[in-house]
């Protein structure tokens, strides 16, 4: 009986080990031309995620050179496009104004631990948290404040992104008639792709406990750009980004 417990133990380890959604993954640049930089390919790194380039100044002290976006993987190698790192700029601070070297670290899956999720409705939402149990989900109510304060109710990629630094996530869930799919914040490109239930009740601009009624007893309120077909609009999101 000591034995089994032992066992199950082990067992429960590696399953919450190796039963991430997304393990985020680090390695060091090897070349670096230009605006691009190198790394030796995997299977944990995913075309479109991103993350951040890191210098070890020394055993205590280390700094972020740059953000990084998976453009390519092809010949043992994967292809990151390098820009400067903007999230924690500020006009009293300065800026150190590093390049990315050889040696230098990369994380990829960078905050993806967390995800805004954007579904139809409140069956969806709740099958898709009991599913991705690993994942912190965003509630949307979070979110759909951030439109109304922007004064659009069809969200746009540059919603999307500023909403995501805002809540400090790289990742964001769409449910899609049968279909969900994760999404990296930055580069808009779809990482995973998995089947879901398809309720017929459907919501716009997506599933929220703010109803049409509270949104309208705000001052600013929403602007003309109602959604009038959930499903067509975020598919032609994605497609916007991942046809190129």
């Amino acid at each position: 009986m000591k034995h089994f417990k032992i066992v199950f133990i082990l067992f429960l380890a590696f399953w919450q080990l190796n039963g991430k959604t997304f393990k985020e993954y680090k390695t060091e640049i090897t070349k670096v031309r230009n605006d691009l930089g190198y790394l030796k390919n995997s299977n944990d790194i995913y075309i479109g995620s991103s993350g951040i380039v890191v210098r070890e100044i020394n055993n205590k002290i280390s700094v972020i050179v740059a953000k990084a976006v998976v453009i390519s993987k092809q010949d043992g190698q994967a292809v990151v496009k390098l820009t400067p790192f903007e999230a924690l700029n500020h006009e009293r601070l300065p800026s150190l104004k590093l390049k990315t070297e050889i040696g230098d670290r990369v994380i990829l899956n960078y905050f993806y631990d967390k995800a805004l999720i954007i579904v139809p409705n409140l069956e969806t939402f709740k099958d898709v948290i009991s599913k991705h149990k690993d994942i912190d989900f965003i509630h949307p109510d979070i979110f759909i404040v951030e439109l109304i304060k922007s004064k659009d109710e069809a969200p746009s990629y540059q919603n999307f992104k500023m909403g995501c630094q805002k809540l400090l996530s790289n990742l964001i869930y769409f449910g899609i008639e049968d279909r969900g799919y994760f999404v990296d914040c930055n580069s808009f490109k779809i990482l995973k792709e998995e089947k879901i239930k398809n309720y017929k009740k459907i919501v716009t601009p997506f599933y929220s406990r703010i109803g049409k009624d509270e949104i309208n007893t705000f001052s600013f309120g929403f602007g003309n750009s109602a959604i009038n077909d959930y499903n067509s609009y975020y598919r032609n999101l994605l497609k916007e980004k991942n046809d190129k």
